[in-house]
């Protein structure tokens, strides 16, 4: 009867290995990549918490590669200061970040403003007339950026944050 072929054929998807490590990090200038650190006091903390996520969505998880992989994303300087840290050698990731945070003074602008500041810039735009609608929407921006910080850190109440606006 019908000498029909037997066809063994490949399957139609193909198993791909998705696996995340540090080879699939992307390289610094893509778009998936963090912005290069160079040690903006404003960008350390931010950096970290970024790098973290990195790290954790590419499942890197010890210590040691955290502290090696970091340089990726950091200028020559940085790197030369990192590489100078015991904690670095050691790889002692949660040492390092503290060291990061330290030396590139976090702590600077995590006290960006001062209830002076917001008095000051009250005091300053006081009679500044406003002649349109984005002239008051940039002094409420420019109000909340100082006030809103200083209420959520806990340095003026809220009835304070509504009486000087």
């Amino acid at each position: 009867m019908g000498g029909g072929h037997n066809i063994t054929t490949a399957p139609t998807n193909p198993i791909i290995n998705t696996a995340e490590s540090i080879l699939t990090l992307p390289l610094v200038g893509n778009k998936k990549a963090l912005k290069k650190f160079t040690g903006d006091y404003r960008e350390v903390s931010r950096f970290i918490r970024h790098f973290e996520r990195l790290c954790q969505q590419h499942d890197i998880t010890s210590d040691q590669d955290k502290c090696e992989t970091i340089r990726l994303y950091c200028s020559t300087s940085v790197v030369e200061f990192i590489e100078g840290l015991k904690s670095f050698i050691d790889g002692q990731w949660d040492a390092l970040k503290k060291d990061l945070e330290k030396y590139y003074d976090a702590a600077l602008y995590t006290q960006r403003f001062k209830k002076k500041d917001l008095t000051e810039f009250v005091k300053k735009t006081k009679y500044k007339r406003m002649g349109d609608l984005a002239a008051w929407w940039r002094y409420a921006r420019d109000y909340i950026k100082i006030g809103g910080w200083l209420k959520g850190k806990g340095k003026i109440t809220e009835d304070e944050l509504n009486t000087y606006f």
